[in-house]
């Protein structure tokens, strides 16, 4: 199972919604000093972020680059994954 394509959008207010208006999460919080809108637009720029790091990972690949960011980069990319 994949996740739902981008891009998402958040609604400035509590929802993310996919391409098709489809609600992709809700985001809620208990108390004034969390950051909900910051959060918010980090899940709804996931999408992007993933096929980005993904486009990077696999150019560096081939040239062998094995630094510890390439490493978090496929680690990242595995736990977003769920594999």
């Amino acid at each position: 199972m994949s996740h739902t394509p981008g891009p998402w959008t958040y609604d400035g207010r509590q929802y993310i919604f996919g391409p098709d208006m489809e609600m992709v999460a809700e985001i809620r919080g208990c108390g004034a000093q969390l950051p909900m809108d910051v959060n918010a637009r980090l899940i709804a720029a996931a999408p992007e972020l993933l096929e980005a790091l993904g486009e990077m990972v696999n150019e560096a690949q081939p040239l062998g680059i094995e630094r510890p960011a390439y490493k978090a980069a496929l680690a990242a990319i595995t736990r977003a994954e769920g594999r």
